[in-house]
């Protein structure tokens, strides 16, 4: 079984459209959403799709196919170690997420 992190890009037209769940439902993925921003004109979602690989290309040309603007990602984010903890992808010093602002915690390395 293979995993990729994938970059959906979605334009208005598409936004309202279940995209994620009809590749989940069409072909032999799963699908875990880890970072999205989305609104009612536009939307971005970080996707990690794991199975089979001939699935996943599968899974990516339908996307494609739709209309979905499909990039590679590297790594996570944000990586979740308890809540109100976080650490930043490339980054071993744990941190607090504040209304979007990086702060580290005091004491950390």
């Amino acid at each position: 079984m293979a995993r990729r992190r994938l970059k959906l890009i979605f334009g208005p037209s598409l936004v309202k459209e279940p995209v994620i769940y009809q590749v989940g439902r069409k072909f032999e993925i799963v699908t875990n959403i880890r970072r999205a921003d989305v609104t009612r004109d536009q939307g971005w979602v970080l996707l990690e799709v794991s199975g089979e690989p001939e699935e996943l290309d599968r899974g990516v040309e339908y996307l494609e196919s739709r209309g979905v603007k499909v990039e590679p990602a590297e790594g996570d984010p944000l990586t979740i170690t308890r809540p109100g903890r976080v650490i930043v992808s490339g980054s071993s010093s744990p941190g607090v997420l504040r209304r979007w602002a990086w702060s580290p915690v005091a004491g950390s390395r």
